[in-house]
């Protein structure tokens, strides 16, 4: 995949830079092994706070796969 605009540009790159720092888990899969992630606490969770992100700006983002 490539990054349409300079900003999905921008975004790939700090997201690849985030990504060498973040700790990894390794998974010794099995057969029949099943992994569920919840999507709300992985993607979505935020710390409390207690004075309001008055800043933060949610966007919508579509990845696609380009067939070359």
């Amino acid at each position: 995949m490539v990054p349409f605009t300079n900003n999905a540009a921008l975004a790939r790159l700090v997201l690849l830079e985030q990504l060498e720092v973040c700790p990894r888990v390794s998974i010794a899969w099995e057969a029949d092994d099943l992994l569920v992630i919840d999507n709300e606490r992985m993607l979505h969770a935020r710390g409390e706070t207690k004075v309001p992100d008055l800043d933060r700006a949610l966007r919508r983002v579509l990845v696609e796969e380009v067939l070359q």
